[in-house]
């Protein structure tokens, strides 16, 4: 009589599986070839062969958790004991209920209660994967648990901190993330990623519309929140399909949303520049000598540091090692001219041209100092000057408000140093071509360069009085 030979079978998955006819029924083999002659050898002895699934439906959990943590011990030791005090609550909740009869809305409410739900879930998730994978399951019973968007928030967050680096030192996209994916969390954190569609990044938008967040800002940020999604996709963590649905979502346009327009960057006057001065630390003061008579980047002010100047030439060139288009591998050269040379010369030396109490002078504090200079120039009323503990003396309603009419202060009578910037290109315009412009304020595109070179109003009425 001719022995009976192991078959394999496609299925619509692509992954083949081996069988055989055995006393008149289709016997599972195996996942592959050599397991397949395994259990075929042991069917020649009469011993018995389960498939996957006759295994899920005779065993108990707690038979399939140690088997995929007696894997972890022998491949991943040194995340064992984790995975140990993760799975061992879950085997002491469902221990008498076979893996087939597990209900995905009882292991959900499970993981809810637990300390650390998003530890838990990536467990149980891992368990049943790796199960599978091994050939214990044919397939996992709790398919439907998958990651949440709180999930691959955390987990893009631990990249963001690291990818996000200048100097060793975290650059503000990290600040910004955090505030931006804040909405998002609040209102659907615990729901599955690949439930959050158009639908749902549109009531985060209506949020942020709701918290007076600038059209601009919200543009920028549900673009941020692509981001994360993207970055799920590159992970693996979800399929590429939840990202593509989220680019349906069309950005806010001027004029046709509620959300409110920011007030654009204007250059600031010499007579503001000048009044204020006065009011101002001496090394401030030259701060902003420089800053008007090169058009840098407020960054890029503070950060000088003498190692990074060329003094050699008639013109100075100055090549920061860090500024905002580094990481696209771009070189920023600012020219710095007599006038500015000569502010500079009084602090002539190594190291920090500004220094501050730790190394070079921070944006934050060149920003802060102007504006307590604007305070005492342009009259801030003393009641809306209040700080330490004359305002801690106050009840939580009147710091409150006091913060409310200083910040309106403020908005109507101060500048910032961004305005200087504005200021050089606008006087630049007048006389250079953009590319001119372009290439002394370190832009990559011209169309970068229009919006801060303020139209020539004074030219173009020339223009009209001629020809009108």
């Amino acid at each position: 009589m001719k022995e009976r030979r192991p078959y394999k079978r496609k299925l619509s998955c692509g992954s083949v599986r081996y069988y055989i006819l055995w006393n008149g029924r289709q016997q599972w083999l195996g996942r592959d070839e050599p397991e397949a002659m395994r259990n075929f050898e042991r069917l020649k002895r009469g011993e018995p062969v389960l498939s996957p699934k006759q295994q899920a439906a005779s065993g108990t959990l707690e038979d399939f958790v140690f088997k995929f943590l007696d894997w972890v011990h022998a491949n991943r030791e040194a995340k064992y004991l984790a995975y140990r005090g993760a799975l061992q609550p879950f085997c002491k909740q469902f221990k008498a209920t076979p893996v087939t009869k597990l209900s995905i809305r009882q292991v959900q409410a499970w993981i809810d209660r637990q300390p650390n739900p998003e530890r838990s879930r990536r467990a149980v998730v891992t368990c049943f994967k790796r199960l599978v994978e091994l050939g214990h399951l044919e397939k996992s019973p709790l398919t439907g648990i998958e990651v949440t968007v709180a999930e691959i928030v955390a987990r893009f967050m631990e990249h963001a901190r690291k990818h996000y680096v200048k100097r060793g030192k975290q650059t503000s996209q990290v600040k910004a993330f955090e505030a931006t994916l804040a909405p998002l969390l609040a209102l659907f954190g615990k729901i599955p990623a690949r439930e959050f569609g158009p639908k749902k990044l549109k009531a985060v938008r209506a949020d942020m519309i709701r918290k007076g967040w600038c059209r601009k800002s919200i543009n920028r940020n549900v673009g941020r929140i692509r981001q994360v999604f993207k970055y799920a996709v590159q992970e693996e963590l979800i399929r590429a399909e939840t990202l593509n649905r989220l680019k349906a979502l069309a950005p806010l346009l001027h004029g046709r949303t509620e959300a409110v327009e920011a007030e654009p960057v204007v250059p600031v006057s010499e007579e503001t520049v000048e009044a204020t001065i006065p009011h101002l630390p001496p090394m401030i003061v030259d701060m902003i000598r420089v800053h008007r008579l090169t058009g840098m980047r407020p960054g890029e002010v503070c950060s000088m540091d003498w190692a990074e100047i060329d003094t050699s030439g008639t013109v100075w060139l100055y090549r920061p090692t860090s500024h905002k288009l580094e990481h696209h591998g771009r070189t920023r050269v600012i020219a710095i001219g007599p006038q500015a040379q000569a502010v500079l010369m009084k602090y002539r030396g190594f190291g920090p041209v500004w220094p501050g109490k730790k190394g070079a002078f921070t944006t934050a504090a060149y920003r802060r100092a102007i504006t307590r200079g604007c305070e005492f120039a342009f009259g801030m009323p003393k009641e809306l000057r209040l700080r330490g503990k004359a305002l801690k003396a106050l009840t939580a309603e009147q710091r409150e408000a006091v913060r409310e009419q200083a910040e309106a202060w403020r908005q109507e009578n101060t500048w910032h140093p961004n305005q200087l910037r504005h200021s050089f290109a606008t006087e630049l315009r007048k006389s250079e071509t953009l590319d001119v412009v372009a290439a002394t304020l370190g832009h990559s595109r011209i169309t970068t360069s229009e919006l801060y070179a303020e139209l020539n109003l004074q030219a173009a009425t020339a223009v009209v009085a001629k020809i009108g």
